[in-house]
Order: C-alpha cells, then sequence, then structure tokens
C-alpha cells in the first residue's frame, strides 16, 4: 500500500509543479508587456497546447499499457524508438501551420514571443512521462 500511495503521489506532483509554474510567469509577462503582450501569450499557450495533444500523438494513452506488458528492456526502449519518431514526424508536420496561427492572432510587436510560446508549449508532446507511467517509476520523470 506504501508503495502505491509513492507512486501516486509522485505522478502527481511534477504535474502539479508544472501547472503552477504559468501562475508565477504569466503575471510577470503581462506586467512587461501588457494587454497585446499578455493576450498574443495567452493564445500562442492555446495553440501550442492543442500542438502538444497533436504531438503527443496518443501515446499518453496507448503507450503505458505497451511498456508496462513489454517484459524486455530492449522492446521496451523499441517502444519508445517508435513513439519519439512517430511524435517527431508529427512535430515536424504540425509545427509550420500552429507557428503561421499563432503569428496570424497575436499582436504585431509580440510575434516572435507568441511562436515562442507555440512552439515551447507544443514541445510538451515529446514528455517521456507515458513511458515513466508504463516503467510505474515517477522519478524517471
Amino acid at each position: 500500500m506504501r508503495r502505491l500511495l509513492l507512486r501516486f503521489s509522485g505522478f502527481a506532483l511534477l504535474p502539479l509543479l508544472s501547472a503552477l509554474a504559468p501562475l508565477l510567469l504569466l503575471p510577470i509577462i503581462s506586467r512587461v508587456g501588457g494587454v497585446d503582450g499578455w493576450a498574443s501569450i495567452a493564445t500562442a499557450q492555446a495553440i501550442g497546447g492543442f500542438g502538444a495533444v497533436a504531438v503527443s500523438f496518443g501515446w499518453a494513452i496507448a503507450g503505458p499499457p505497451m511498456i508496462a506488458q513489454e517484459r524486455t528492456v530492449q522492446g521496451q526502449e523499441k517502444i519508445y524508438a517508435d513513439g519519439f519518431h512517430s511524435r517527431v514526424i508529427v512535430f515536424l508536420a504540425v509545427a509550420p501551420v500552429l507557428c503561421g496561427l499563432s503569428s496570424y492572432m497575436a499582436s504585431s510587436s509580440h510575434v516572435l514571443d507568441a511562436i515562442s510560446m507555440t512552439l515551447a508549449m507544443a514541445l510538451a508532446g515529446f514528455s517521456p512521462s507515458w513511458f515513466c507511467i508504463g516503467l510505474g517509476r515517477p522519478r524517471l520523470i
């Protein structure tokens, strides 16, 4: 039972910390960038978040059971490599569209900021969390 509680707390704590980071950083951005900067960054976050879901390409759902069922380390590495390669392909296809949409919706003075935020959020789709969940090892995250 203790081991189960440690796993749950480990898998819950890290996403909680990453969810708190915008609460600390976004007020600073709004103060420095003003209304236009705030709107551009918030829109870019939403677009990039959609990109992260597209990039993860279902690996967060299908990946953990595949890893948990695989008994050999080589098999687990192959599954991770397949997941990584498929996500790279999706990222390369989706990133230009996301950046174009983000630059179109951003204010003219914050286009580079919006594109950077969009790409940063979309890169979250490369998170190895699904692999660590399949292994049952939250410390790897």
